[in-house]
């Protein structure tokens, strides 16, 4: 897979995804800093499927309603979100 440039991520796009990421966890009851200070929302749910919080179903939700957030936060519908300092899409 590749990864398709949109546009270069600035300071305020690593901001804005740093509180929408906390504000995620926070609302949806996972808790990166015990989980060893994950920084991804695939690794906090990767983790709360493993211990029993999360169904798969309820995670596939919950991936949904990031990629969402994602796209809002970094506005642009096809954003999924920054890697090597630029904000893109997976090209499959």
């Amino acid at each position: 897979m590749d990864w398709s440039v949109l546009r270069k991520a600035t300071e305020e796009d690593y901001e804005k995804m740093e509180k929408a990421f906390d504000r995620f966890c926070r609302r949806h009851n996972l808790d990166p800093e015990l989980m060893g200070g994950f920084n991804s929302i695939e690794s906090v749910l990767e983790y709360d499927i493993n211990q029993g919080g999360a169904s798969a179903a309820g995670a596939r939700y919950l991936r949904t309603l990031w990629r969402r957030i994602v796209k809002y936060t970094l506005k642009h519908p096809m954003a999924e979100g920054i890697s090597h300092d630029t904000v893109g899409f997976t090209v499959r």
